[in-house]
């Protein structure tokens, strides 16, 4: 499953230019992923996946192959 982050959750979790644009990886609550997006939230087939995982962490990262702001679920803990 690959989720987005947008350049304004990226500033909110560190630095956009690391985690939008940048190779890196990021781990946090689903729930606290999901109630980041803002105004609009998450389109269904995100928030389908992440609600369900409630405060499970999950580890993600990002490549240079992804577009900006694309993470690779790696785990579920």
């Amino acid at each position: 499953m690959k989720i987005y982050i947008s350049i304004e959750q990226s500033n909110k979790f560190g630095s956009a230019e690391s985690l939008y644009w940048g190779e890196g990886d990021l781990t946090i609550a689903a729930d606290t992923l999901l109630a980041s997006r803002g105004a609009g939230g998450y389109d269904s087939r995100h928030t389908d996946y992440l609600r369900p995982l409630g405060s499970r962490t999950i580890c993600l990262s990002r490549s240079a192959q992804d577009g900006p702001g694309w993470f690779l679920v790696e785990s579920v803990i």
